[in-house]
Order: C-alpha cells, then sequence, then structure tokens
C-alpha cells in the first residue's frame, strides 16, 4: 500500500474511533444539510407530483445519511469508505 494511502486510511480510522458518532462525520453533516435543503425545495412542488417525483427525490435524499449511519455502524473501514466516496 502505498505511504499516503496508509496515512490516509489511518486518519480516517483514527477521526472515526476518536469521535464515537457518526452524526459527527462531515459527510453526515454535508449529507443532512442537502437532505434539509431537499426538503424546502421540494415543498413548494405541485400537488400532483408529491406522491411521485417529491417521494422519490426526498427518499434517495435520505439514503445517504442512512447509508453513512450503517457503514459506520458496521465499523468496517472499507464499507465506510466505499459509502462515503459514493456520496
Amino acid at each position: 500500500m502505498e505511504k499516503n494511502k496508509f496515512l490516509f486510511l489511518f486518519a480516517i480510522l483514527y477521526k472515526i474511533d476518536c469521535m464515537g458518532k457518526f452524526r459527527e462525520l462531515i459527510a453526515y453533516k454535508k449529507g443532512f444539510f442537502l437532505l434539509m435543503e431537499i426538503y424546502k425545495l421540494t415543498k413548494d412542488f405541485p400537488k400532483h407530483e408529491q406522491y411521485s417525483l417529491v417521494d422519490q427525490i426526498r427518499r434517495s435524499s435520505r439514503s445517504v445519511c442512512s447509508s453513512i449511519g450503517e457503514a459506520y455502524k458496521s465499523g468496517d473501514i472499507q464499507i465506510i469508505l466505499s459509502v462515503i466516496n459514493r456520496c
């Protein structure tokens, strides 16, 4: 493994172990902020879109935070990194 990759992984592991809560991760905070923004934006969509397009947009925005939480709970750094890279 390259030195830079090793240091990066070590820093992430250290930070995760020290933090204790996934809600303190920067990726989670950004995902949650965007989730709130999406809810604000979609509340003004037309009523005929509320149960199709809006519902789909909101569900997909919730999945970012829930995926980070589930990966963090697993404790596997490879899973956490892959989820964060997808976000």
